[in-house]
């Protein structure tokens, strides 16, 4: 269930009120007035407003003419003739070519429309008004019930001459640019509805609660990313009409919300995102018997889940993840719950310390379609009742501890299920040969299952797949000859980690599929080229040509976000097709035995952020055009043959990396200056080459090696802004960027120069880099003495100075502050 709609009803109230209002309180504005044309006066004003207006698109053409009730946006009264209603609101069409010029109004708002005194309802919402502040004039229009500012990129304070607005029901500021230190205003509008001021800054606003408490008629308070983290305790709550409440992404933490028991009215209740601690307090919370949505994700909420959860009958969204609960799931899943859950539609429990077995017999959860357990430490079998929730259409229990085997008998009632995910575990799937499953998957995620030797044969049924990952399930077999027919809109595929045999070419079916023994090229690999984003199939046993699949086969594969085809057999030239891969973000084909140069070509992928080539028979130098891959973080070409000195504009172009890894090649000649200008380097590997010359002493200018990396350092943090909302979600995407590299090299800091001809001394500056963990300089020509401030150095996990020719070394010399455990290697 989207979560937009689970307050239906609620809004659906408002927004039908609200009508009403403008048809009847109104006086039901027109399109032609009865007793004449428009006032003389206020259309003058609105055509001065016009003339200091920039209207790129000529959105008000039809402000011409004396009868301005006719013109677009303009309402009128139609006894009195009087302008009630200004409606410029834009509403941006994102099907549109995105060079299509914007239609947004720009420009001053000029004051001649005070004269429109009897404005009932303004709407100037996501146009572009940057640089301006909101009017204080504004607050003259005293008989305003609807103000709708948001989006418009206004900027600065937010006027307290709102406050004058005492007929005001409905206020929407919601935008990037506004702030406000006093909400005291706020408190003069006492027949206020609806206030939604989320992303306007409040941070300095103690007092906004005691604002909200001035407000009985309020019924929706939005708020959400205002920098709030406290405020000033009341003493009782006025506002108790309170239907939404949305707090999210704020800095909330020992915050204790003791206020929330006397919101009776609550229908939704959100805060997610802040940093809220502590354990959720049953008899308060448990007071609120209206409540249908509850998002508290991503705090730092602990103890066992509140039962008090299984007593909100009318509860039908539910998001507790990415919190430290821990126990059983019973209290909400079991049949124990005083309402049994019947009305619940979307559960998601994951990214918690949640343990146990899944209970044998589930509530009725009768409408449950989203149910999220993943990133928990469940254990024991899926039990067959599961079957039981017959309307589930997502089911995610992907990195738990559940073992044991699944059968068709699972999945007899799930017909609506489109989603299944149930990656790393330990299961295995025992179902016939001719089973045909009674459900349409989308996206199918059962890495680490024992589902092989062979393909799936169930899969045929499968006809809207999106998202397939296979990944590490015991496949040992050639791909089928079915398999290109039936995944026409497929867009991740994941069958990395298996043995599949066989040549890259026959996934395009070009033996199986075709009966003309005589056709030069196979048939595409998939029908529909449009929608094929990421292909993952590592650690197998491909072989024979990359460039026959690459080169000859483009136009079906060149929407290519994510290409992994690493440790494979596959062999031959390296392709020279990457023209037609604009959109690559990944590109590993490391561990294979490709051979040859790297071709020009490769300068086409602009979009590019990894590059991983390690592993094979590659030779000559880096190409030039390299150098316009500029958003290149990880670049990995190590154990090939490549020659000719280190290029300069790696450092000079190449500006975002964090990992640059070239060690046993054949590059020769210095280590040049440029490369101090990486200064996002974490990690260096220049090892095994044939470099000379001095280190260079400004490799202190590293600062990603002098500031201490952050928990969250993410190599490809980027790329979660990857495609359409589904994609984002799936988790074989976020494994497959983030695991293999963010979780092990993201926060490591490393620097190796061994085994090549470097002279001189270590560089004093070298020893700034106070982050540095490991640091390898051995098998070099070095020669002098450690320098005194290595000392300084204290995360060091390991230092090889030996095999040089330093005259200090058998004394342990400026090396008494470093780690006790530290490994050293200083025999000369």
């Amino acid at each position: 269930m989207d979560k937009r709609t689970s307050t239906h009803d609620v809004l659906l109230v408002l927004l039908l009120w609200y009508l009403l209002l403008a048809t009847t309180t109104f006086t039901q504005y027109c399109h032609a007035n009865p007793n004449g044309l428009c006032l003389k006066n206020e259309r003058e004003a609105l055509l001065t407003f016009k003339q200091g207006i920039i209207d790129p698109l000529n959105r008000l053409s039809s402000w011409t003419g004396e009868e301005c009730c006719l013109w677009s946006g303009i309402g009128c009264d139609n006894v009195t003739g009087h302008v009630i209603k200004l409606n410029l609101q834009y509403r941006p069409n994102f099907s549109t070519a995105p060079e299509s010029p914007p239609a947004a109004l720009e420009g001053p708002i000029n004051d001649s429309l005070l004269v429109l005194e009897n404005l009932f309802h303004l709407d100037l919402s996501s146009n572009s008004f940057g640089g301006n502040r909101i009017p204080s004039f504004f607050g003259y229009f005293r008989n305003l019930r609807y103000l709708d500012l948001s989006y418009a990129d206004f900027e600065g304070a937010i006027p307290s001459q709102l406050g004058n607005l005492s007929n005001l029901q409905y206020l929407d500021l919601q935008g990037y640019f506004l702030n406000s230190d006093d909400l005291e205003w706020l408190s003069r509008l006492s027949l206020l509805e609806f206030l939604n001021m989320s992303w306007v800054d409040l941070s300095k606003a103690s007092n906004w609660l005691q604002a909200m408490n001035m407000l009985p008629s309020l019924s929706v308070l939005r708020l959400s990313s205002c920098k709030l983290d406290d405020y000033q305790p009341i003493s009782y709550v006025n506002f108790s009409s309170l239907v939404e409440l949305e707090l999210s992404f704020n800095n909330f933490v020992n915050t204790t919300f003791d206020w929330l028991h006397s919101l009776t009215s609550l229908v939704t209740l959100d805060l997610m995102s802040n940093h809220i601690q502590g354990v959720l307090p049953n008899a308060r919370t448990g007071s609120l018997p209206q409540l249908m949505e509850v998002d508290l994700s991503n705090n730092v909420l602990e103890g066992e889940l509140p039962k008090f959860l299984g007593n909100l009958c009318n509860l039908r969204y539910l998001d507790l993840s990415h919190n430290r609960f821990e126990g059983g799931v019973y209290g909400i899943l079991g049949n124990s719950s005083a309402c049994d859950m019947e009305s619940l539609e979307y559960l998601n429990l994951a990214g918690n310390q949640l343990s146990g077995t899944l209970p044998d017999q589930p509530c009725k959860c009768q409408n449950l379609s989203t149910l999220l357990l993943n990133s928990n430490l469940l254990s024991g079998p899926i039990p067959v009742s599961i079957r039981n929730l017959s309307v589930l259409e997502e089911l995610d229990v992907s990195n738990n501890f559940l073992a044991g085997s699944v059968f068709d008998m699972h999945f007899s009632n799930l017909t609506r299920l489109e989603r299944f995910i149930a990656c790393s575990n330990s299961l295995t799937l025992q179902v016939s040969s001719d089973w045909i499953p009674p459900f349409q998957l989308q996206v199918l995620e059962m890495e680490s299952w024992q589902i092989g030797p062979r393909f799936p044969a169930w899969l045929q049924s499968q006809k809207g797949l999106r998202v397939l990952n296979l990944s590490n399930s015991g496949i040992s077999y050639v791909i089928p000859s079915w398999f290109c027919n039936h995944f026409s809109q497929i867009s991740l595929l994941d069958l990395s980690h298996n043995q599949i045999r066989g040549t890259i070419p026959s996934l395009s079916c070009s033996v199986a599929a075709s009966v003309d023994s005589n056709l030069s090229s196979s048939p595409p690999l998939f029908s529909d080229p449009s929608t094929f984003l990421l292909l993952d199939l590592s650690n197998n046993s491909f072989h024979g040509f990359l460039s026959s699949i690459l080169c000859e086969h483009k136009a079906s594969i060149r929407s290519l976000i994510f290409l992994d085809l690493s440790r494979n057999l596959l062999s031959g030239e390296f392709p020279n097709c990457w023209s037609s891969y604009a959109d690559l973000q990944v590109l590993h084909l490391g561990n294979n035995n490709l051979s040859g140069n790297l071709p020009s070509s490769l300068g086409y992928l602009s979009d590019l952020q990894s590059l991983v080539l390690h592993r094979n028979n590659l030779v000559g130098n880096l190409p030039l055009s390299l150098q316009d891959c500029k958003l290149l973080k990880h670049v990995d070409l190590s154990e090939n043959h490549f020659s000719g000195a280190l290029p300069s504009w790696l450092g000079n172009s190449l500006e975002k990396l964090k990992i640059l890894v070239l060690h046993s090649n054949n590059f020769n000649h210095s280590i040049p200056h440029e490369l101090c200008r990486l200064n996002s380097l974490q990690i260096l590997d220049l090892a095994d080459n044939d470099l000379s010359g001095f280190i260079p002493r400004c490799l202190s200018n590293f600062s990603a090696m002098v500031r201490q990396l952050e928990g969250s350092s993410r190599i490809f943090e980027d790329f979660y802004t990857l495609g359409q909302p589904w994609f984002l979600e799936t988790t074989a995407v976020k494994e497959k960027i983030t695991d293999q590299y963010s979780n092990t090299l993201a926060l490591i800091t490393s620097m190796n120069l061994s085994r090549n001809n470097l002279v001189g001394e270590i560089p004093q500056e070298l020893t700034s880099l106070y982050s540095l963990q490991f640091l390898n300089l051995s098998n070099n020509q070095l020669v002098g003495k450690i320098p005194e401030t290595i000392s300084a150095m204290k995360l060091l996990e390991s230092l090889d100075i030996s095999m040089n020719q330093l005259t200090n070394v058998s004394a342990g010399y400026g090396l008494t502050g470093l780690k006790s455990a530290l490994p050293l290697f200083l025999t000369q």
